[in-house]
């Protein structure tokens, strides 16, 4: 049997910034264990100091976190991606440790660290803990306001990194950023689970004109959440009982459980609103749902018991602030009719096997805490985006407008003239969250109509103001 030279050498040192993608960052880098060929490296990370020795006692260690698992020889990074709420935050120190597997199984000992890293943490969106107010099922969206969306596209991704496959794995096909894309907001109160989603398709596929195959093979929506606090070893699997994961999936006509549970709710009964009724085709299209956690666990496992493989429903989950979520959220797009052509993914490493493991699927938290930690250092933060109104309005010379930024990111603040042409660039950078304001001095524009209009990759509003000398 041949036995490993355990030698792994680790230089730890702290990530460099993509400053082309604010809140990404590279990897760690070590050095190939001598004289062997064909062996993989299992990266983890703690972030307390390592204990175990034995690789299987790691493996099996919930308070570590695998980092990439199978890295091939040669290749001597891996990237950790780093997700706090809401807030990027350079406040996180890991430990990390790489363990060695020769090409006949042997696993070395593990080499570890001996000080922790700090490094930035990307602020993500996360499942709101408060219900939107006055929740109805209709498309309309503007309960949701508060609540800070999963941006899901061809283009843009609130984890950095857009994703495109399809059936198998292949590369997705997509004309433009206008064709496939969308924003997906989740909360829970301490009953219920609520979803809306606003989806940009420029050509929607009735469900009765699909002659593709299933219902993924359409128009469809995904949503993969894991109900429990997500520590340590991902799941290989989807499992049931004290950490259950869930699959659901909405198409036109109804929400469906894609884990046995079959439908949850229909189109337009008070708990499930699609914009298109499953004939129509009209452009783009918003969805919204609710369930009660526990019918969603005894839906679920109760379609499992009769078919004789669980004969006990999963737990209730409890909702508690800074529980760590599995999440998924995808995005199927059929243009034709007649097949699939993309499914758009928030997981970078989803290749269309989200509905197989959970090892693809990435994670969120419930509202602005991981565990115990705040998602900032400040104890109050602006975890919405906002524009507010100027004041004084009318104004002469001079107006103050107040903004907030929910995820730190590129942020700009435009005045327009009355005929949409841009006069005043306030805002161009990289803002953090929380509340901002500015001073617009209009003392050599002419009295009139402005507008002024906030973009951020994820939020974007118009105000009116009069100057008025």
């Amino acid at each position: 049997m041949l036995i490993l030279r355990f030698l792994v050498l680790i230089f730890f040192s702290p990530q460099t910034k993509n400053d082309s993608i604010p809140g990404q960052y590279l990897c760690r880098v070590w050095d190939d264990v001598p004289g062997e060929a064909g062996e993989t490296y299992d990266v983890y990370a703690s972030e307390v100091a390592f204990t175990d020795t034995v690789a299987d006692s790691l493996a099996s260690n919930n308070k570590v976190d695998l980092v990439e698992l199978g890295v091939q020889e040669g290749k001597k990074t891996a990237n950790h991606d780093i997700l706090v709420p809401l807030s990027n935050i350079y406040n996180r120190s890991y430990y990390y440790a790489v363990v060695a597997t020769d090409e006949n199984g042997n696993k070395s000992t593990v080499s570890a660290s001996t000080s922790p890293v700090s490094n930035f943490g990307r602020g993500v969106p996360v499942v709101s803990p408060t219900a939107p107010t006055d929740f109805k099922a209709d498309g309309d969206l503007s309960e949701w306001s508060n609540v800070v969306p999963f941006v899901v596209g061809t283009t843009e991704n609130s984890y950095g990194t857009p994703n495109v496959t399809t059936a198998g794995g292949g590369a997705g096909t997509f004309d433009d950023a206008n064709d496939t894309g969308g924003k997906f907001y989740i909360a829970m109160d301490d009953s219920m689970l609520y979803m809306a989603a606003d989806i940009i398709d420029n050509v929607v596929i009735s469900d009765t004109a699909n002659t593709g195959g299933g219902w993924w093979t359409g128009d469809a929506l995904q949503m993969c959440l894991g109900l429990y606090d997500a520590r340590g070893p991902k799941h290989n699997s989807l499992k049931r009982g004290a950490k259950p994961d869930y699959k659901l999936y909405f198409t036109q006509s109804a929400a469906n459980s894609d884990n046995g549970g079959g439908e949850l709710a229909k189109n337009g009964d008070g708990h499930y609103f699609h914009s298109n009724n499953g004939t129509t085709q009209t452009a783009n299209y918003t969805v919204e749902f609710r369930i009660s956690l526990d019918s969603l666990r005894m839906k679920v496992s109760g379609w499992d018991a009769s078919a004789g493989t669980n004969s006990t429903p999963d737990s209730l989950y409890v909702p508690k602030v800074g529980d760590r979520l599995p999440v998924e959220l995808l995005i199927h797009d059929n243009d034709s009719g007649s097949g699939l052509d993309a499914i758009t993914t928030l997981s970078k490493l989803d290749n269309d096997r989200a509905h197989q493991t959970t090892e693809v699927w990435t994670y969120t938290f419930l509202g602005n805490k991981d565990g115990n930690k705040l998602s900032t250092e400040q104890d109050i933060v602006a975890n919405v985006f906002s524009l507010e109104k100027n004041y004084p309005n009318p104004f002469n010379p001079t107006t103050t407008i107040e903004y907030s930024i929910g995820i730190a990111g590129p942020a700009k603040l435009m005045i327009y003239d009355i005929l949409g042409r841009e006069v005043v660039s306030l805002v161009n950078e990289y803002k953090q969250v929380g509340r901002h304001k500015v001073m617009w001095n209009a003392s050599t524009m002419s009295s009139g109509v402005y507008f002024y209009r906030l973009e951020t990759p994820t939020f974007t509003k118009t105000q009116k103001m009069i100057l008025m000398k």
